[in-house]
């Protein structure tokens, strides 16, 4: 069983041209008991 489930998880920032998707069909399951770190590009 999950702690935590995501499923097609999309973040979107901008407008128009300027327009990108930082998160796109992202899916995520933690359960229990599991270590979880998320590192982008910025460290």
């Amino acid at each position: 069983m999950s702690l935590l489930e995501t499923r097609e998880v999309t973040r979107t920032y901008g407008k128009g041209a300027t327009k990108f998707d930082a998160l796109r069909g992202i899916n995520l399951q933690i359960n229990k008991g599991d270590s979880v770190a998320i590192i982008g590009k910025s460290g």
